[in-house]
């Protein structure tokens, strides 16, 4: 056979074996999500099942157990409060909603692990999301597998899942209300009302879950309506939208008004104000001191902890990143490859929400001044799908590059390169871009890669000393109060406001020490740290007397004190 027969033939195989191979992928893909979502949920509840001070220590922060012990009261018959006296609306009500049950349960230790199993469980149903919002936006399951792989895999967003905080049911309302909006931007003009009283109600449990997520609804809705707007259709179906959801958040607002006093969140009020408020009150409050602190604060969130959440570890510069991403999205732009128009249109529908989402960032650090790590968890949305995007995309540049060797060769030698078929390009460009990921944010990395609360490791084990030092009727304040509440079995007291008003309003106005009396406070107990945070801040000279401390750190050790006499 000549050179031009054994091309032909090699080139029929391919093909014949390319569509064989097409239906064999199509086949294994739903078997391969399934194992993902398997594997990770056993990491997730591996992770939730961990001894409690490993736990307080790498993964549960003391706000989590703001959750735990209000729901405690909630369930026992003592309201939404902390302390048993102040009603609160500090905390998103979807996932204290979703927790409650389990704190109706005795042992307190089982309670936080089932808290955090469901966590774990809604971190793991998020996987399937993500691989079919990916599949959408591309048409490539295998893209769709490489993304929803992050996503399950990545140890901070496992970590994320089982924080306690409302993060992991944030993660999965905010992939769903993703996963409509591209079924109804991709489906046209033709939307039926259904559809749109749908995206109102997820939309609505999206920001009971996570509140400054309502900006991501507000984002989606807008694309809608300007879009009907510009096409010269009615407005109907946005605004169906927006009035299904006000409706599902409504009681909401009205209880926290008629309890509070106020349809904002009392964690949105105190937290990081107070910093900021001591900030300005120390360097000549002004506006240009304000926008110069708050433009450092966003590009510190933005070029720095953004990308150190999920795509570079701490030990490494950021710089590299948005290099390699400046030339990928550039390179998308630019380059005249046959996926361009595709992957241009993915990145265009995921930008939607992601607008909203930035916003709230933005939001956060160059106004309020205060970002929690938790705060970025709903990113890993948008990082895994984009992860997926640009996957989808590589292995179109691959096809291309071999499209243009096969147009190259003309001899036997060429035979190879022709009978490549697709699917082995794309396992060879999935399967690299796995092991690269894998390599550095699959799930052996340490959790010394993650931020920690090194502070809280000896908080639970103070109960003893507490059950054997204090009374029963003891009263006790802390700023980071979570923990004491809920392990110490006493009246614990929130001071820095995160769930107590009345305590950010004596912050704020730096009278704590009055408020402790009038709350007949009888120990203050927290870590070093939280006595020198703010010139407001209770004093160790002025205004407490230390009876113990256990540790050495001046920051992480426990202090226990007793308010002065007046």
């Amino acid at each position: 056979m000549n050179e031009a027969g054994v091309a032909q033939s090699g080139s029929e195989g391919a093909v014949r074996s390319g569509a064989e191979s097409d239906v064999l992928v199509r086949l294994l893909t739903p078997a391969a999500l399934v194992a993902l979502t398997i594997i990770g949920l056993g990491l997730r509840l591996q992770k939730a099942w961990e001894d409690m001070t490993t736990l307080v220590v790498n993964t549960v922060p003391d706000d989590s157990f703001y959750y735990f012990q209000i729901a405690r009261n909630i369930m026992h018959g003592h309201g939404a409060t902390l302390d048993g006296e102040t009603v609160t609306n500090g905390f998103h009500p979807l996932w204290m909603a979703t927790v409650l049950p389990f704190f109706a349960i005795d042992d307190r230790h089982l309670s936080v692990h089932l808290a955090l199993s469901l966590g774990g469980v809604l971190g793991a149903l998020t996987v399937p999301l993500i691989f079919d919002i990916i599949r959408r936006l591309t048409g490539s399951g295998l893209a769709g597998l490489l993304g929803a792989g992050f996503f399950a895999l990545h140890p901070a967003i496992a970590t994320y899942a089982v924080n306690g905080l409302e993060t992991s049911i944030a993660m999965f309302t905010l992939a769903a209300f993703c996963w409509l909006f591209v079924i109804m931007a991709r489906s046209g003009s033709k939307r039926a009302t259904r559809t749109y009283v749908a995206l109102g109600v997820i939309g609505a449990l999206m920001t009971l879950a996570r509140v400054d997520t309502a900006l991501v609804f507000v984002a989606v809705v807008a694309f809608f309506a300007v879009g009907d707007w510009r096409s010269s259709r009615s407005l109907q179906g946005p605004v169906v939208a927006a009035g299904t959801a006000f409706v599902v958040v409504l009681p909401w607002l009205v209880w926290s008004w008629a309890a509070t006093g106020s349809p904002m969140q009392d964690s949105a009020i105190a937290g990081g104000t107070v910093f900021r408020d001591s900030y300005l009150a120390a360097n000549e409050d002004g506006l240009g001191l304000r926008i110069e602190h708050g433009w450092d604060e966003m590009r510190n969130t933005v070029y720095r902890l953004l990308p150190w959440q999920f795509m570079v570890t701490f030990q490494h510069r950021v710089w590299p990143f948005w290099v390699a991403a400046m030339a990928t999205f550039s390179a998308i732009a630019l380059l005249p490859t046959r996926r361009r128009t595709e992957t241009l249109s993915g990145f265009g529908l995921l930008a939607v929400p992601f607008a909203g989402l930035f916003a709230a960032l933005l939001y956060e650090s160059g106004i309020r001044w205060f970002v929690r790590t938790w705060y970025y968890a709903p990113y890993a949305v948008f990082a895994a799908c984009g992860i997926g995007v640009i996957a989808f995309w590589v292995e179109g540049v691959v096809l291309d590059v071999r499209d243009w060797l096969v147009k190259q060769s003309t001899s036997a030698d060429g035979v190879l390169v022709r009978a490549m078929p697709k699917w082995l390009v794309a396992a060879g460009v999935y399967g690299i871009l796995a092991v690269l990921l894998m390599m550095r944010y699959g799930p052996q990395k340490e959790s010394a890669d993650l931020y920690g609360y090194p502070w809280q490791r000896d908080l639970p084990g103070m109960s003893s000393w507490v059950a054997a030092n204090t009374t029963s009727e003891a009263r006790i304040a802390a700023y980071n109060a979570g923990i004491p509440a809920y392990f110490w079995n006493r009246t614990v007291v929130n001071l820095d406001g995160v769930v107590n008003r009345d305590a950010y309003e004596a912050l704020a106005d730096c009278d704590t020490r009055s408020y402790i009396r009038e709350k007949d406070i009888d120990y203050v107990i927290d870590s070093g740290g939280q006595f020198f945070l703010t010139e407001c801040a209770l004093s160790l000279e002025q205004d407490l007397d230390q009876v113990t401390e256990f540790g050495a750190d001046r920051f992480l050790k426990l202090i226990v004190a007793v308010p002065k006499n007046p």
